[in-house]
């Protein structure tokens, strides 16, 4: 009940006196019966419109442009070899095909500069073992 649904059912009202005044009472009753029933219609077609407009949030991203949130250039890197830059107590950085990365171990405790490899890719996850 904001401003606005007050001042609507304000000039409801004042349309609704304006035919009777225009009119008789049996008029004015017809015109308030149909209106009431076609309110409900109009608030719904103005949701179903809104909602398709170009100013209405979206519930779903669109696939269309292929948009990722994951790095791809990850995806690729299964067999490459690096040097931890931390240790890895399973997770910290290395350097791997140049780039500092984010690695996790699988399980084991690695020194820094030692040599790993990296054996899977998941996501942004990458898990490396010793060399």
């Amino acid at each position: 009940m904001g401003l606005l649904t007050i001042s609507a059912i304000g000039v409801f009202g004042y349309s609704l006196y304006l035919i009777y005044q225009a009119t008789s009472f049996k008029i004015t009753l017809i015109v308030a019966c149909v209106d009431m029933a076609l309110i409900p219609v109009w608030i719904w077609l103005g949701v179903k419109i809104i909602a398709r407009s170009p100013l209405a949030l979206r519930n779903a991203v669109s696939d269309t442009k292929n948009d990722s949130s994951q790095d791809t250039s990850t995806n690729n890197l299964v067999g490459s070899e690096g040097k931890t830059l931390t240790k890895l107590v399973p997770a910290g950085k290395a350097l791997i095909n140049g780039k500092r990365l984010d690695v996790v171990s699988n399980g084991n405790y690695i020194e820094q500069g030692e040599e790993v490899v990296v054996t899977v890719v998941q996501g942004n996850r990458i898990v490396v073992k010793r060399k």
